[in-house]
């Protein structure tokens, strides 16, 4: 009895060849489609992990450092603990000095970002922010720590 569908690749009209044809096209416009966002990730050192098309995962790597230890001092007595903890001195001038160092430390800490002292906020409530909404608009203030 004859073969009434004719071969096998004119019956499938996604034969192989098409198949991948269909799919570079796929992958190109998913490259087009996040290449902004992409460089800039790669421009921030971030890993970017592809989860579908036109959808991507972006991770900064130093969340994968630990904190540093912090020395904590042998005492019960929670206040005088406290105070020896405080960042913040009694004069004007030891307050803006401790508040300068800490603006330097976060500028050292985060150098291949380019942030600036202005851009480090020292919030009431103990966080330390970088805050870049000024130079790019884009930007999302960013809680990186905690001071006392």
């Amino acid at each position: 009895m004859p073969d009434l569908q004719g071969p096998r690749h004119l019956a499938d009209p996604m034969t192989s060849p098409l198949r991948r044809l269909v799919a570079r096209w796929v992958a190109q416009a998913d490259e087009v489609l996040c290449a902004r966002d992409d460089r800039i990730a790669e421009r921030l050192g971030w890993q970017v992990t592809r989860t579908g098309f036109g959808a991507r995962t972006y991770r900064d790597p130093r969340f994968d450092r630990p904190a540093p230890a912090r020395e904590v001092p042998a005492t019960s007595d929670r206040n005088e603990h406290h105070e020896e903890m405080t960042v913040m001195g009694q004069s004007k001038a030891e307050r803006d000095a401790a508040i300068q160092k800490i603006k330097n430390k976060v500028c050292a800490d985060f150098a291949s970002d380019g942030i600036r002292p202005d851009e480090v906020v020292l919030k009431d409530n103990g966080e330390i922010v970088i805050d870049r909404r000024k130079t790019h608009p884009q930007a999302v203030p960013l809680v990186i720590g905690t001071w006392s």
